[in-house]
């Protein structure tokens, strides 16, 4: 898998994440926004800047090229998903997803064709478990899909 260094100012909040899990080996809250990630992140990291996962769907549309100074039209991409139905209240609704303001509810139960970005924006959304210990703590955080998704077809 491919990395980019980036400043920490300039991260999102799952990058800030990422870079905490896997590099700091940190849990952090999971609905926790940029502002309180960075000053927990600074305090346990020297730099500021922190080196993140670059995904196959970011790297084809990182870059818009330019032809005589205006942005050229980029053909969207499409995957086909599954989304898995619940066992939870509303767990047989759509599911909605927005990606830059823009919404779109995504059946559950069935194959659907989505753009890309919305197929990361699902992967990406986990939630933090805490299940409690016999003796009364908590066990380790762990993290599950907000809600279970599958690639059919890219």
């Amino acid at each position: 898998m491919n990395t980019r260094t980036i400043k920490i100012a300039d991260a999102t909040a799952a990058e800030l994440h990422e870079f905490a899990r896997d590099t700091l080996g940190a849990s952090l809250p999971a609905n926790a926004k940029a502002p309180a990630l960075i000053a927990k992140i600074s305090a346990m990291h020297s730099g500021d800047s922190i080196t993140v996962s670059v995904r196959e769907a970011d790297v084809a549309t990182a870059t818009v090229p330019m032809a005589d100074g205006a942005p050229v039209k980029k053909e969207r991409e499409y995957c086909t998903i599954f989304i898995e139905t619940q066992e939870v209240s509303g767990g047989d609704e759509p599911v909605p997803v927005s990606v830059n303001g823009k919404c779109m509810l995504i059946e559950r139960g069935k194959d659907q064709k989505v753009p890309v970005e919305y197929y990361e924006v699902l992967k990406n959304a986990v939630q933090e478990i805490f299940d409690p210990e016999k003796d009364g703590g908590l066990k380790p955080a762990r993290y599950v899909m907000t809600h279970p998704v599958r690639l059919i077809a890219a």
